[in-house]
């Protein structure tokens, strides 16, 4: 029975997950398992009476001479990761741990270490490095490109407010606005953050075209149009003003984004062009001269009603025809030669001069 305990623990240990070694003071293995001298890559005979630092890589030679001072010098156990030298070439990592005793048997110092290979948990170790180096960096970029779109969002001329998701918008509350809608309002980010809408909205622009936008956001899921408001001050306007849903990661309204556009001046503007054009327009059709517009072709585009009592073409007869319909020989070839030299030189012959012609009738 002793025997066959005693070949039972020669078994455990030779064939144990860890390697088993025992050193000298000078470095030299006493004892190893099969373990050990598989991982060093050598077979057990060839493994005994080897230095130790032979089975290692020479970027870990002076960690290793640091380590044995340690273990043989200080009490406990000590612990350290070597890249290894194997015979094979194949690049392993080994973590050795470490404690000296007292031998009754020569050499008296002698010193047990464990050795497990780490290959893999290093390049595991070494590759969540790598990704969380590479996580951070992407995270950084994030960050700086949220910084730069919130301060564009901040910075922008038109009006931007976000808002809670709600199923009647003006019932939501405001969670962002930038610098352009609270000029607009007339009132501090401060007021309005976390404030619901609807206020706001009746003091600005009143109850039908809140309602307008409710029934075109019920309809579509979005609302785009031109509004009429009245300021804080008192002062009145046109705004243009779209709300549009927005959507979490799983594709879920979230939030609602409103733009607003004073367009206030753009509209006095386009009155005032199409009050001047009604003015000319009423010139035009009062004076007795034949007036008419042509385009760079030459192509009639309009005429005053007199065209008709001078030369006695209707307006819809002759809109869209060449300017030449009304010019006698040898004006009628020359027309398009006359126009064509002006676009191309800039030089002016007849365009924009004063010149008496027959026209036909």
């Amino acid at each position: 029975e002793l025997t066959s305990s005693r070949d039972r623990f020669a078994e455990l240990y030779d064939f144990a997950p860890v390697g088993y070694l025992t050193l000298d003071e000078a470095g030299s293995v006493i004892e190893a398992n099969i373990t050990a001298a598989t991982m060093l890559g050598v077979g057990r005979n060839s493994l005994l009476h080897s230095k130790f630092s032979d089975f290692l890589a020479p970027a870990s030679q002076d960690a290793a001479y640091l380590y044995w001072q340690k273990v043989f010098g200080t009490a406990g156990t000590h612990v350290v990761e070597l890249d290894l030298l194997r015979p094979d070439s194949e690049s392993a990592t080994a973590r050795l741990e470490s404690i000296a005793f007292d031998s009754p048997h020569p050499p008296q110092r002698q010193c047990r270490v464990a050795l497990v290979d780490i290959t893999d948990l290093k390049l595991m170790r070494e590759t969540l490095v790598d990704l969380n180096e590479n996580l951070e960096d992407r995270v950084d970029a994030q960050v700086q490109e949220i910084k730069l779109m919130a301060s564009a969002l901040a910075n922008l001329d038109e009006g931007v407010l976000i808002t809670t998701n709600h199923h009647h918008w003006p019932g939501s509350r405001v969670v962002f606005v930038n610098n352009a809608l609270c000029k607009f309002v007339g009132r501090s980010p401060e007021e309005l953050r976390d404030q619901k809408l609807d206020p706001l909205l009746e003091q600005l622009i009143g109850t039908p075209a809140i309602e307008q936008i409710v029934d075109q956001l019920a309809a579509t899921g979005q609302f785009s149009g031109e509004l009429e408001y009245t300021s804080r001050a008192g002062g009145c306007g046109e705004i243009e003003l779209s709300v549009s849903p927005l959507s979490d990661a799983n594709g879920e309204p979230a939030h609602f984004v409103a733009v607003q556009r004073d367009i206030t001046q753009r509209k006095l503007a386009e009155r005032a062009l199409r009050d001047k054009k009604e003015r000319l327009q009423a010139i035009q059709d009062a004076v007795l001269d034949a007036i008419i517009t042509i385009d760079q072709q030459g192509i009639i585009q309009d005429c005053n009603p007199a065209i008709e009592q001078v030369l006695g073409y209707p307006a819809a007869e002759i809109l869209g025809r060449n300017i030449s319909l009304l010019m006698p020989e040898p004006h009628r070839k020359k027309q398009d030669g006359y126009l064509r030299r002006y676009l191309e030189t800039g030089e002016a012959h007849i365009i924009g001069q004063s010149r008496d012609h027959m026209a036909l009738h």
